[in-house]
């Protein structure tokens, strides 16, 4: 059976699992040189992500998520002028992470991080052993 990303426990990522997760060709770029830019650059641009990009998909998820929770809630973020200061309150992260847990398991999406027919999680690849 396949390395999963979620373990059987209550923990979503256990220590063992972000250490094969740090095994991808991205993480190690990132480690190496603590850049983001360019897996978050080509998340963002490309028609379609390579079968190991992790990193891409994971942003290209947040992106449209952030984009279903601005949509969602842009009376309210346009009617304020502390923006960040709103974005950073405990309410607003708890709406944010729900909106995460009710967006994930959609299989009708299609996207270029995520082939219709799939959950995000089921679409990534399996773990590096």
């Amino acid at each position: 059976m396949p390395a999963t990303y979620w373990s059987e426990s209550t923990v979503p990522l256990s220590p063992e699992t972000c250490c094969r997760l740090f095994h991808f060709p991205e993480a190690l770029a990132f480690c190496t040189t603590a850049e983001i830019r360019e897996p978050a650059r080509s998340a963002a641009t490309a028609p379609d992500l390579a079968p190991d990009a992790v990193f891409g998909r994971i942003l290209g998820f947040l992106k449209y998520v952030a984009a279903q929770f601005y949509e969602d809630k842009s009376e309210r973020l346009s009617s304020t002028s502390r923006l960040r200061t709103v974005l950073l309150n405990r309410e607003m992260a708890a709406e944010f992470k729900k909106q995460l847990a009710s967006i994930e398991p959609r299989k009708t999406i299609d996207r270029p991080w995520k082939p219709g027919g799939e959950t995000l999680l089921e679409s990534l690849p399996p773990l590096p052993q």
